[in-house]
């Protein structure tokens, strides 16, 4: 079974919160990037090349194809490549996204999501960062990236962000009310969209949904 290693919710969020750019004669602090795991070095979607030499984190982020890192750049070798302190990461999810019209709705699921961030990265993928609120930790949630074919246009494509809770459906009313025993989860993803894009050449716009709860407010 595929493991996940991810920066809790608040904590994470927090450190966002603190980031800067501070440079000095050591280096760039609290650098924060999308990066692909080629060979145990971190390729960032600049085409950076990172190489850990100090890791403060748990090592396994060498397991994953692609992580969310924070990390201090301490100084660049002769050959370009970045020598970086990695203090924190998370293991993005990458997915392919599934057209609306060959789903059905018990699979795209009507739990809430919240889309923190999103952006375009290289190789016309799309990196998404993913709140989404919790009763029952111990649940495994189900996500889907829906690719809207009805609604999307050659300059436009949108996508919605699905998620199914099994046995941990919070309705709407709950999370406007701020009840108890609630917590926000996050997760990354990131998808391809180039798949859907009728000219590559085109710059194309993206728009994003936030998974509805629309299975009731009771």
């Amino acid at each position: 079974m595929k493991r996940t290693y991810q920066i809790a919710g608040l904590i994470l969020l927090s450190v966002l919160m603190a980031i800067s750019c501070n440079k000095n004669e050591f280096g760039i602090y609290n650098d924060q990037t999308m990066a692909d795991v080629v060979n145990g070095e971190l390729v960032t979607d600049s085409q950076l090349r990172y190489i850990v030499t100090e890791d403060k984190s748990d090592g396994m982020w060498r397991n994953c194809q692609r992580v969310f890192l924070v990390s201090d750049l301490l100084s660049q070798s002769e050959n370009g490549k970045f020598n970086i302190r990695l203090k924190k990461y998370a293991e993005v999810n990458v997915q392919p996204a599934v057209k609306a019209s060959d789903i059905g709705e018990t699979l795209t699921g009507n739990d809430t999501t919240i889309i923190f961030q999103a952006w375009k990265g290289s190789r016309h993928r799309l990196n998404l960062n993913v709140f989404y609120p919790k009763r029952n930790l111990n649940t495994q949630d189900t996500f889907t990236i829906e690719y809207n074919d009805v609604d999307s246009t050659p300059e436009q494509l949108v996508f919605t962000v699905r998620r199914h809770s099994p046995e941990d459906h919070i309705p709407s009313k709950e999370i406007i009310q701020g009840e108890s025993g609630i917590q926000y989860q996050q997760i990354f993803f990131t998808t391809d969209y180039k798949p859907f894009m009728v000219n590559p050449e085109i710059d194309v716009q993206i728009k994003i949904n936030n998974g509805n709860n629309r299975a009731g407010n009771q």
